[in-house]
Order: C-alpha cells, then sequence, then structure tokens
C-alpha cells in the first residue's frame, strides 16, 4: 500500500511531462507555453470518461426501462454503455486535441496520429492506476487520479504575486474552507445530509456557461455583445443564481417532495445554501471570480480535494482498528444512509468508502461508487441486514430518486 501511494503520484506526475524533442519543434507543438499544455501524454485527464458516466446515468434516469438498472447487478450495463460513450468520447477528444494542434503548425497525419495514441494511452494509464488504488490502496481510485491530476493545474492558478498580507488572507481563506469541508460536509442536520444539493449549484453553472462559450466559438451566429455579461457576472448577480439554484438542486435531490417534508428539512437547506455561497465568496476574496467559466470550480475543486482526503483518513481510520470485508457496492447517497441506519442501529463498525465525495457530486458522481467495507468479523450479520435493506419494496421508487 505504502508503494502504491509513492507510484500513484510519481506516474500521473510523469505522464504530464511534455511529449519531447520530436514534438516541440517548428514544425509541431513547438516550445511554447500555450502548446506545452497538450503536448503531455496525460493532458487529456479523466474529463472525457467521468462526462461520460454521467450522460449515461441521467439517460438511465430519464427513460423508464432503463431505471432498474440503476440498481444492483443492472448496473452492468451501464457500465458497459458507460465504457462505449467513454471510447468514443476519448477518441474524439484526442483527435480534436491533435488536429487543432497540426492546424495551427502544418503537421502531417503521422505526428496527428502518434500525438493522438500518446493521449490516449495516457487516459488509459490513469485508468489504470485509479484501479489499481481502488483495489489495493485507499479511497477511491477516480477520485484520487482526478484530484491528484488537477492539482498541478489548481496550484498555477493561486495568486502568483500578491502581496504577503494578501498571500496571508488568501491562505486564511483556504483554511477556512477546508475547516467547513471537514465539519459539514455529510454531517446530519434533521436526518438530511449536508450539503443537500453539495456543489451541484456552482459546477453545474460553469459547465453550463462553458457550454455556452464553446457553442459560440463553433457557430458565430451565437456569439454577440448579449454574451459578455453572461460570462462576467457581478459577485451579487452570480451569488444569487447559486443560491436560488441550489434550492431547486435540493427539491430534485429530494426523496419526499412534500410541503411536510420540505418544511422539516429547512435548518439542512439554510445551512448548504450558506456553504455553497461561502464557496462564491471565497473565490472572490482569492482573486478567481473574474468568470465563472475560470473561476468558481477552482475553490470548488478545493473544496472536493478535502473532502476526498477525508475520506481516504476515514477509511485509513477505519482499517487502523482491524481488519474489513468490502461487503456491497451502494448506489447512491439515500441507500447509504439507509443501510448506514440499519448497521449502526446492530452495532456493526463500518465505513463508506468514497461516500463525502458521492455526497458532494450527487447523480453527477455515478463514477464515485459507495463501497461499504465492515468488521471483518461481523461481514456475515451485516451482509443479511444489508440485503434485507436492499431488498426492500421501495427498492425501484429509489431507481426514480434523481440521486
Amino acid at each position: 500500500m505504502t508503494a502504491l501511494g509513492v507510484a500513484t503520484p510519481t506516474l500521473l506526475a510523469a505522464i504530464h511531462l511534455p511529449l519531447g524533442d520530436s514534438f516541440a519543434n517548428e514544425a509541431y507543438l513547438p516550445d511554447s507555453e500555450a502548446l506545452e499544455a497538450i503536448s503531455s501524454p496525460g493532458a487529456l485527464g479523466l474529463d472525457a470518461v467521468l462526462i461520460a458516466f454521467v450522460l449515461v446515468e441521467l439517460a438511465a434516469l430519464a427513460v423508464p426501462r432503463w431505471r432498474r438498472h440503476r440498481l444492483g447487478p443492472g448496473r452492468v450495463h451501464l457500465a458497459r454503455a458507460t465504457m462505449l460513450v467513454g471510447a468514443v468520447l476519448v477518441l474524439a477528444q484526442a483527435a480534436f486535441t491533435a488536429w487543432a494542434a497540426s492546424w495551427i503548425h502544418g503537421a502531417g497525419l503521422g505526428p496527428i496520429l502518434v500525438h493522438m495514441g500518446a493521449l490516449v494511452a495516457g487516459v488509459l494509464v490513469m485508468l489504470g492506476v485509479a484501479r489499481a488504488v481502488t483495489r489495493f490502496g485507499l479511497g477511491h481510485g477516480l477520485s484520487v487520479v482526478a484530484v491528484l491530476g488537477s492539482l498541478p493545474a489548481w496550484l498555477e492558478r493561486l495568486p502568483p504575486r500578491l502581496p504577503s498580507a494578501d498571500a496571508e488572507g488568501a491562505a486564511r481563506t483556504l483554511i477556512l474552507v477546508a475547516l467547513v469541508a471537514v465539519v459539514l460536509v455529510g454531517r446530519p442536520v434533521r436526518g438530511v445530509r449536508l450539503p443537500v444539493a453539495g456543489l451541484v449549484p456552482i459546477l453545474f453553472i460553469a459547465w453550463l456557461l462553458q457550454g455556452l462559450l464553446l457553442a459560440a466559438s463553433l457557430v458565430p451566429a451565437l456569439s454577440g455583445s448579449w454574451l459578455a455579461p453572461l460570462m462576467t457576472p457581478s459577485f451579487g448577480v452570480f451569488a444569487g443564481i447559486v443560491g436560488v439554484t441550489a434550492l431547486g438542486w435540493a427539491w430534485l435531490f429530494a426523496e419526499d417532495r412534500s410541503r411536510r417534508a420540505w418544511a422539516a428539512t429547512w435548518p439542512a437547506l439554510a445551512i448548504s445554501v450558506g456553504l455553497v455561497l461561502g464557496v462564491v465568496w471565497a473565490d472572490r476574496e482569492l482573486g478567481w471570480l473574474v468568470s465563472p467559466v475560470m473561476a468558481n470550480v477552482q475553490t470548488a475543486y478545493f473544496f472536493v480535494a478535502v473532502t476526498v482526503a477525508v475520506d481516504v483518513v476515514r477509511e485509513l481510520g477505519a482499517r487502523w482498528d482491524g481488519p474489513l470485508t468490502l461487503i456491497e457496492t451502494l448506489d447512491s447517497v439515500p441507500i447509504a444512509d439507509r443501510v448506514g441506519q440499519r448497521l449502526a442501529e446492530a452495532d456493526i463498525a463500518f465505513v463508506m468508502r468514497g461516500l463525502g465525495h458521492r455526497t458532494l457530486l450527487r447523480v453527477f458522481g455515478p463514477w464515485v461508487p459507495i463501497r461499504l467495507f465492515v468488521a471483518a468479523e461481523a461481514a456475515e450479520e451485516a451482509l443479511a441486514l444489508v440485503r434485507d435493506e436492499l431488498g426492500r419494496e421501495d427498492r425501484e421508487a429509489l431507481a426514480r430518486v434523481f440521486q
């Protein structure tokens, strides 16, 4: 496990190095900062693969006949669909990246194909590392690789030339964000896990604006003077949009949307809205809130990274207390909460790998399945309780929950 902990960041750092002199010449990918970022095998990251997970999950949720595959053994079919969609997206992304570089500097077909192959190989290496972490290490592999793979880019975006006073203020802001992540993520308030809407209100707006910007760049008719205000809203406007949409996402994620249930969850809703607004505020304090397209995801990334680290530490603590046995993979946060309540009532020690990260992503995090580990000596009793809970008649209803 120690060797894996050292090898994982080392390998991820290695595949983010430029390809070398054969690609750093005047004919193809010259030595420039702009093109160096796309000349490394790890340049694509895992974005295309994660998007494939989300697209397949949303399709399964939207089509009634496919919903039964969202829970239990049916997820095998969704996994196959995800591999197919992911392969198409990765190849398309690699082809577009290689073509863009060749278009700028006029490369031939051979270098383009080599560049594509290197980019695809980088994605496969990252997936292999993620699988190794999941099987032999701590934490969920895709979570760990996604966080570590994005760390260099995040560090580059830290305010580089701030006076010492501002640097100290930035450090205090990041420490405060980390404390909020450690204390609040996953904490139940009146039976509702915080944050109710995760970080989806922030991330979805950023994704939406990125898609709008991409569409405008591809279709000139969509670009115009109306686009600039959307890309650079004031802090008050952006915070207001995030706060309102947080309530909307909380309603979508709710199992029970009755007026009585909604009224009973208002403390959790208030705290959750305050949390996402705090992330937006941190972006402004750190100087990142220039445009939602490039700004708010930075503090959100840090928040997610801290949460993933907390997940790993909790699993490490549970393993330190004694051997653990994996007995089930849970498909959503509501199911995990129900199972956890049953195990707690039976006084069985357990830990749920990836629960904090999945709480932040909800339905947009199917690539972070919640893995249930229990104390080895109580595995048989725990498995019986879990199967009883998962075999209840309301299981089909849970498949329709937007989680």
